[in-house]
């Protein structure tokens, strides 16, 4: 076979992906909308059909394209595949060259995938695929004619399950690094907490306020800690979940140790919802639990652990649920990481 001849896989589109589009095209309040939206589903769709041949679960319930607020809000066509990621599922229209990303898609997507389709609206051609952690910063298209063959997408698929897991290694972050675990999972690029040095990132400076909170209260956080954030939705709620970590000076016959602090705020500002909890728990137990009963502007959760513990996340809010990976700290981890600069 011609290595530069790409397969291309066709995907019928039946009943059940059409009347899907109908109901959430539906929802949009102008013309524009509604065809993005019910494009964005059917493509989306046949992806998810797609993996569901080839035995490959998939989650579209939590997907960004299956979420009402968000989809109204962003033009998003994202499968998750659990344990790997986001999927990003691109409609690409007969005449089309480019693939173009709207810069909500382009910071926590495993991966692109262009989804050519029939004039008919009948079926759908899987045109090829691109690894998120490959595109450009700042970059807003794909050339159609540079996609990867499927087979790539697969073998990809194979490589992230048998390399990554599904974990985020904090202690990474102490090197200005993020891993691939953190790319696809929503993570931004890891930043020293000194004022100085906080201006120049993104979702770190509305923490700042936060953090001189922690300073005041006699939390000592040394210069080698690094903050992450994390948009998070929960009942259609946008929280921003920042993560601070350090490492803790080595005592005589003690395990090394480590710090993990969670502070959460509203996206947008303000007081976080009542009835908010957030719980932290490792492998055996649960290690902090926090409920708000009063008008805050942030929660704060901190943790400190040896370097096999690891901690899992849990946030909670008017009967809806959101478990995040579990925190790791392994200075010593080998594996492809993303540098911040």
């Amino acid at each position: 076979m011609n290595p530069n001849i790409k397969e291309i896989i066709e995907v019928p589109l039946g009943i059940e992906a059409h009347r899907l589009a109908k109901q959430f095209a539906a929802e949009q309040g102008n013309p524009e909308k509604r065809k993005q939206v019910y494009l964005n589903t059917l493509a989306v769709y046949a992806v998810h059909r797609y993996l569901q041949w080839l035995q490959i679960e998939t989650n579209l319930t939590k997907s960004d394209s299956w979420n009402p607020l968000l989809r109204s809000r962003w033009n998003v066509a994202d499968l998750w595949i659990p344990g790997i990621g986001k999927l990003e599922c691109r409609p690409v229209l007969p005449e089309d060259t480019v693939i173009d990303l709207p810069p909500e898609v382009t910071e926590d997507r495993m991966g692109y995938m262009g989804i050519q389709f029939s004039e008919r609206l009948d079926y759908v051609q899987l045109l090829g695929f691109q690894r998120g952690i490959d595109l450009p910063i700042d970059s807003r298209q794909i050339l159609i004619s540079e996609l990867q063959p499927l087979e790539s997408f697969l073998n990809y698929l194979n490589y992230m399950e048998l390399e990554f897991g599904d974990k985020i290694n904090v202690a990474l972050w102490l090197k200005d690094q993020r891993n691939e675990v953190a790319l696809r999972l929503g993570w931004e690029f890891p930043a020293p907490l000194t004022p100085m040095a906080t201006s120049g990132w993104r979702f770190i400076e509305p923490f700042d306020p936060a953090i001189a909170q922690l300073r005041d209260m006699g939390t000592e956080i040394p210069e080698p800690a690094r903050g992450n954030c994390k948009t998070i939705y929960i009942d259609q709620t946008p929280l921003q979940l920042l993560a601070v970590t350090w490492g803790l000076p080595p005592e005589a016959d003690t395990p090394q140790k480590w710090s993990l602090w969670l502070i959460l705020r509203m996206q947008s500002g303000g007081f976080l919802p009542r009835r908010l909890k957030l719980q932290i728990r490792d492998k055996t137990q649960v290690l902090q639990e926090k409920e708000l009963d009063t008008d805050e502007l942030y929660l704060f959760a901190p943790v400190v652990g040896n370097l096999e513990d690891e901690f899992i996340v849990k946030l909670s809010l008017n009967d809806q649920e959101q478990e995040l990976e579990p925190f790791i700290f392994a200075p010593e981890q080998s594996g492809k990481a993303d540098a911040s600069n």
